[in-house]
């Protein structure tokens, strides 16, 4: 699964993988309706029916409510390990990504 882009507040953390299907179970296994979910944590129904499909990602604030409600853990923290090694996307030149035609004649 692709990890969600960056977000305020995410910087050390990402959402688990089938994030969505976690928090259905979760909220299933609890007896809980989509609907008194949604009020619940003061949101629409149709935000949760969203999220629980993976078609939209949850705030950080969302997220931590939704873990407080179910008891479940949805954030990871990143290896920092993994994270050092890769190039921040501010450090990328066109250079890097650009690929150069030789000429005809040479």
């Amino acid at each position: 699964m692709v990890k969600p882009p960056r977000r305020e507040g995410f910087d050390d953390f990402v959402l688990v993988d089938n994030f969505g299907e976690k928090i259905r179970k979760s909220r299933e296994a609890h007896g809980i309706t989509r609907d008194a979910f949604a009020k619940s944590l003061g949101e629409k129904e149709s935000v949760i029916r969203r999220i629980e499909a993976n078609e939209m990602y949850p705030t950080l604030a969302l997220t931590k409510k939704m873990e407080r409600l179910l008891k479940i853990n949805l954030i990871e923290k990143i290896d920092n390990s993994i994270k050092g090694s890769m190039p921040s996307p501010s450090s990328i030149t066109l250079g890097d990504i650009a690929v150069l035609k030789e000429g005809k004649g040479d």
